[in-house]
């Protein structure tokens, strides 16, 4: 009797932890890949390489991982057990393959920050936020409102007529950038005093006064 309540208190002590050490590490690659765009603004384009290299480590790791344990206790595991490994790298390889990781996490990005931007629109507008004498060029957004562009800058446009701002949503070298641009005229010409016309990869709108621009 003692002794088997003995191996019942020591028993937690060998339990197989393989399963959640694989499923932890497919959710960290799937966040890397989901937070790639507030990286690069972390740590610059030029050391994206190496955010790159440290999620192809980790999904490597975890196949030769995956097929070192099959090995190695193909006699003492159930079947089920031996291939849950390879069932989450195979999702894991399957969801970066086929998911639109950047489509969702720009269009998440549109929704959440849409209508803070356009608070700051209203206020540049209604001359509540200053930019002194810049009428045109990058500007820095007041702390409050610099989660709303990559980096806190945006690019403005001041005219007596109206109003464009564009929000980074990427902010690269030079003029490498993705972002949304709001033109109060709302028109794609006034898009352009943002980019040459053939330097632009997309303009599409998204909504009344709203487009998505990326430029190269």
């Amino acid at each position: 009797m003692s002794r088997d309540m003995s191996n019942a208190v020591e028993s937690p002590k060998h339990r197989d932890f393989t399963e959640i050490i694989f499923l932890a590490a497919a959710l960290l690659v799937l966040l890397l890949v989901w937070f790639q765009w507030d990286a690069v603004t972390v740590i610059t384009v030029f050391l994206m390489p190496f955010y790159w290299l440290t999620i192809g480590v980790v999904v490597i790791g975890m196949i030769a991982a995956a097929i070192i344990q099959a090995v190695k206790r193909h006699n003492g595991k159930p079947l089920v057990r031996l291939l849950a490994p390879f069932v989450i790298v195979a999702a894991l390889l399957l969801a970066l393959r086929y998911v639109p990781f950047n489509r969702l996490y720009l269009e998440a990005d549109f929704a959440l920050h849409t209508a803070g931007r356009e608070e700051v629109v209203r206020l540049i507008e209604n001359g509540e936020i200053d930019f002194g004498d810049e009428r045109r060029g990058r500007v820095t957004l007041p702390a409050r409102y610099a989660k709303l562009s990559k980096g806190g800058d945006v690019l403005i446009h001041i005219t007596d007529s109206g109003v464009d701002v564009l929000f980074f949503t990427f902010d690269g070298v030079l003029d490498n950038f993705s972002g949304y641009a709001y033109s109060s005229a709302d028109l794609e010409s006034e898009v352009y005093t943002f980019a040459r016309k053939e330097d632009l990869r997309e303009l599409v709108k998204k909504k009344e006064h709203w487009y998505w621009v990326s430029s190269s």
